[in-house]
Formats: C-alpha cells, structure tokens, sequence
C-alpha cells in the first residue's frame, strides 16, 4: 500500500475517532446540563471547550 493511501485510511480513522469523541462530549454536556441545572458551572464550561475544539478539529479536517 502506497503512503498516499495510508494517509488517506489514516485521515479517515482521525475524522471517525473525532466525530466519535464529538458525539461523547455533546452528550456529557446534555448530562451534565440538566445535572447541574447551570450552563454556566465550571464543569459544564469545560466540557463545551473540549465539544468547541473538537469541533474546530473536525472543521479544519473538512479542509
């Protein structure tokens, strides 16, 4: 298998592991939304950056 190809199975492995751990974190955040009743608490904030960068990772992917 050429190096092109493995970059490409690669690229695609990284864009399913980060749709993957988009998904976990966007439902931690629901959880953790009703949970602690806040948008605003501390653990709530984290977990929305980790959701943003991931996100922002899957943008640039896209390019």
């Amino acid at each position: 298998m050429s190096n092109q190809n493995n970059c490409i199975i690669n690229l695609a492995q990284n864009d399913c592991d980060l749709q993957r751990t988009t998904e976990v974190l966007r439902q931690k955040l629901v959880q953790l939304v009703f949970s602690e009743g806040s948008f605003t608490s501390p653990s709530v904030l984290e977990i929305s950056q980790q959701l943003d960068n991931c996100i922002v990772a899957t943008q640039k992917a896209l390019l």
